[in-house]
């Protein structure tokens, strides 16, 4: 199973890590022997468990053709105990070739490959990261697809659990299906389309059909359709109060997050930086020298940073300009360049002025050297007028969007309450995420 730790630290840690440590227990369950009722008495008697002359050899420490170990040894007529690996090589081979479950979902096990295979179809929840490495990103692309095929399975009962008629359930998925045939040419060409996305046509009627109890699900407890018995439970209404109380809320709050959805822009600073790759110019040393002579010819006003940036930079286009917040690009550039003191460029450096040539070291890539130029500063905006009519609209959704997430958190928690859910790291998150409040 997995290891003690709750859904929202797992993206801190190795994926890897955790399906290596899966298994042993998976082993464990996998390999565990079947021991007969003779076998449990208070006193067995002793019976061999082989009969030829081979495997009694085999069970000789030191005979030909075997290993001395210095982990267990198997007692004759004794029941043996479930194989786990013993070695680093054997946990390798294990986790390379076996298949150990992750994590168990009512009477449905989520295997290794099938998490894998999920992954393919999730998007990166660290998109917007630009400082991960490529086995970082790929870990929190793991982890995020083995959260969701939980909290989808999870949807999937709770669709069961409100009483839709199978029916009903088999009849719009089948016409969606035919739906589809047509719009693929037939069936032999929707086959080979299916077969693409790595199902066969029985797997995508059931993967429709989990689809549609899982929608109807989060629709009903969101209440942006009607239930099972055709009533609509829920008011997803945000009414005018709490819609001004929000507004308010959101214009005081210090998270500049909420401050943009009412208006309230902090200042933005867009900074350009000129990058010579060490990669490129064979050596650290050479890097760091044309750097260097390129910033002095730029004060000097030999060059200017626009001649320099084009005919020497090694990166360009749009990722060589940062925008955001003042305060966020600070913060940036404190990881960029630990112990340099950027923040007085950022907040006092005029309209042009550019920085030193500084260094930027991170791990796994090449050592790259930045100059950085202010290009523009933009000032802070106070909260639009409450009375806008776009603004009270975009505020309405966003609120919308907020209950809806609570919403489905608190059904999942009361499903998994009614559930069989394991690990109960996983269960123990799942019930936490549910007792959020409304803000």
């Amino acid at each position: 199973m997995i290891p003690a730790m709750a859904l929202s630290q797992l993206p801190h840690h190795s994926i890897t890590a955790l399906l290596r440590a899966t298994a042993f227990v998976a082993a464990a369950v996998l390999f565990a022997p079947t021991q007969t009722a003779h076998a449990q008495t208070e006193d067995p008697a002793p019976q061999a468990t082989e009969t030829t002359e081979e495997a009694e050899e085999s069970q000789v420490p030191g005979a030909a053709g075997t290993e001395e170990t210095d982990g267990p040894q198997a007692i004759p007529g004794r029941p043996q105990p479930a194989w786990i690996p013993q070695t680093q090589r054997e946990s390798e081979l294990l986790f390379i070739h076996g298949d150990h479950f992750l994590a168990v979902v009512g009477d449905e096990l989520i295997t290794r490959d099938a998490m894998l295979g999920e992954a393919s179809r999730v998007a990166d929840p660290n998109a917007n990261n630009p400082n991960l490495t490529p086995a970082e990103r790929q870990n929190g692309i793991l982890f995020a697809a083995l959260e969701q095929g939980i909290e989808s399975r999870l949807k999937v009962q709770g669709g069961r659990n409100q009483g839709y008629e199978p029916e009903m359930i088999q009849a719009i998925r089948d016409r969606y299906v035919e739906s589809q045939l047509k719009r693929w040419g037939g069936p032999t060409e929707a086959t080979a389309v299916i077969a693409g996305m790595g199902m066969t046509l029985d797997e995508f009627r059931n993967y429709l059909e989990q689809r549609l109890l899982s929608q109807f699900w989060e629709d009903s407890v969101t209440g942006r359709s009607v239930g099972a018995g055709g009533r609509q439970f829920v008011d997803p209404y945000v009414r005018p109060g709490k819609l001004f109380s929000r507004y308010r809320a959101y214009a005081r709050d210090p998270n500049p997050r909420l401050n943009v959805l009412v208006g309230k822009k902090p200042p933005q600073t867009v900074l350009q930086r000129l990058l010579i790759d060490s990669a490129k110019q064979h050596s650290v040393e050479e890097a760091e020298r044309l750097a260097t002579t390129l910033r002095d010819n730029i004060v000097a006003g030999v060059v200017t940073f626009e001649q320099a940036y084009n005919e020497y930079a090694d990166y360009r286009g749009d990722e060589s300009f940062i925008r955001g917040s003042t305060d966020a690009i600070v913060e940036a550039l404190a990881r960029f360049h630990p112990g340099v003191d950027l923040e007085g460029f950022v907040r006092g450096a005029a309209i042009d002025e550019i920085s030193q040539a500084e260094r930027i070291d991170q791990p796994g890539v090449p050592t790259v050297f930045a100059i950085y130029q202010m290009v523009e500063r933009i000032d802070a905006t106070a909260a639009t007028p409450f009375v806008d009519l776009r603004l009270q609209t975009e505020l309405r959704k966003s609120i919308e969007g907020d209950e809806a997430e609570i919403r489905v958190a608190r059904g999942l928690s009361v499903l998994v309450q009614t559930t069989y859910l394991a690990p109960a790291e996983v269960r123990d998150a799942l019930l936490n995420r549910g007792r959020r409040r409304r803000r």
